[in-house]
């Protein structure tokens, strides 16, 4: 896995996470960021609206009874809000939710080799 950290001017901070485990069997999968800036000042020291706070975390965790076999289930959530400069309204709401499941079988025969 690795995890990171971010700075920057006007405030910015990010942290990112991207770790697994796993085993012949099956594995696991955590991936998550937190990222927020605040608003830049321009040239003449006017405040431009660009803030920003935003959040996600993503989780996989698979089985493989054999080899030729995956069953996967997937969640996520997430949200956030930004400001925009040049539009007359904010983004306040960012909201992901997330749930997903994959089956794969390799080998199967002659004619298909995966489904």
């Amino acid at each position: 896995g690795n995890a990171s950290v971010l700075t920057g001017s006007n405030g910015r901070w990010d942290e990112n996470i991207d770790a697994s485990l796993g085993a012949e069997q099956g594995y696991l999968r955590v991936m998550a960021n937190k990222s927020r800036s605040n608003d830049y000042q321009d040239g003449t020291n006017t405040r431009v609206p660009s803030r920003w706070d935003k959040w996600n975390g993503d989780l996989a965790l698979g089985w493989t009874p054999d080899n030729d076999t995956l069953l996967e289930v997937t969640m996520g959530r997430g949200n956030g809000e930004a400001r925009y400069a040049g539009r007359s309204m904010d983004g306040s709401q960012f909201k992901r939710e997330s749930l997903g499941m994959r089956v794969e079988k390799s080998n199967i025969g002659e004619v298909l080799d995966k489904l």
